[in-house]
């Protein structure tokens, strides 16, 4: 099994917002370690904590990481990009520590993530930078994915230049490109079209974080009719985010949706993960962990009239074709 869209390490920190000053516990919750406490405050504000932003213990990723292989897990794919903790060292630890296969992104995420040098940089310089990760790499260890490459909700100029950047990368290095998208916006299609104008196919371009989009069927046809990977990754993910003012949708409400696009037909341009990303999400805190799919999500599916071995294929047969379909895409890319 695969886990499509995780992370082992990383630091949002700067994603975390600041308390009103008048909020005792808020300021307490912002300046403190996790505590269970803090957990039901949080569930309503994630963003809130800093030190819940931030994974950076490799013995905790090694323990957490063993209860997915403990399931049947094989392959975690951390989608931790440049600049925002990704501790390739580290990376490689777990991976021997554990016996996972533990495939490392590259690129760029956010314009508040990106580098000072980017902005003065040309597309191709963009790009020459990512591939550089895959085919030499950082301390040793080459990325095998690109991503994940961040839009944001106002998917700025920058973002759009890295978007661009990182399709020309994806036709050179055959890897799967990742893109971020803010779930409560439709920028799917227009992904897409900035992409395709660098001669990326969608085929090999994953389209993540759709949870919040669970109930839009219309749009998530629009985008596999397109050839685009569809990436359910906030499984277990069903906090109200208060900087943001939005609610992501419960483990049920996403089963049901992505049941009905098997049903569709669609199945095989499906992805799920966890996106784990903060220290609550964890079991250590009380998270539901990287076993969270084979052991709750895929009975769900299946209490949705979904066959086990079709929902199974969600972990198994969808990531392997994604990187088949990648590779495909890049061989096109170095014959033109």
């Amino acid at each position: 099994m695969t886990l499509a869209h995780e992370h082992l390490f990383t630091d949002n920190r700067r994603r975390c917002r600041e308390p009103d000053p008048d909020d005792a516990e808020g300021v307490e919750i912002a300046g403190s370690p996790l505590r269970p406490a803090y957990l039901a405050r949080l569930r309503f504000d994630p963003m809130l904590s800093r030190d819940n932003a931030v994974l950076d213990d490799a013995d905790l990723a090694v323990t957490e990481a063993l209860r997915f292989r403990a399931v049947g897990g094989r392959t975690i794919v951390n989608q931790t990009p440049l600049d925002c903790g990704r501790r390739e060292g580290d990376l490689r630890q777990v991976a021997e520590r554990t016996g996972l296969n533990v495939v490392a992104g590259a690129g760029y995420y956010l314009e508040a993530f990106h580098p000072p040098w980017l902005r003065g940089a040309t597309l191709d310089e963009i790009a020459d930078s990512i591939v550089r990760e895959v085919e030499e790499g950082t301390d040793g260890v080459r990325a095998g994915i690109l991503g994940e490459t961040g839009v944001s909700a106002d998917f700025t100029d920058e973002e759009r230049r890295v978007l661009r950047a990182s399709g020309r990368a994806q036709r050179r290095t055959g890897l799967p490109l990742s893109v971020h998208l803010p779930g409560w916006e439709r920028y799917g299609t227009e992904v897409l079209d900035v992409l395709e104008a660098e001669g990326c196919d969608p085929a090999a371009v994953v389209l993540s974080h759709l949870n919040p989009s669970a109930g839009d069927v219309a749009y998530h046809r629009a985008l596999a009719a397109r050839g685009a990977w569809l990436s359910f990754d906030m499984i277990g993910i069903d906090w109200w985010f208060g900087h943001q003012n939005t609610q992501a949708p419960a483990d049920s409400v996403v089963a049901s949706a992505v049941a009905g696009l098997i049903g569709e037909g669609l199945g095989a341009r499906i992805l799920i993960s966890c996106d784990t990303y903060l220290k609550m999400q964890l079991h250590a805190f009380g998270g539901y962990g990287y076993d969270h799919l084979p052991l709750r999500f895929l009975p769900a599916l299946v209490r949705e009239g979904v066959a086990p071995e079709r929902a199974a294929a969600l972990l198994t047969d969808n990531p392997r074709d994604l990187f088949v379909t990648a590779a495909r895409n890049g061989a096109a890319g170095r014959r033109s």
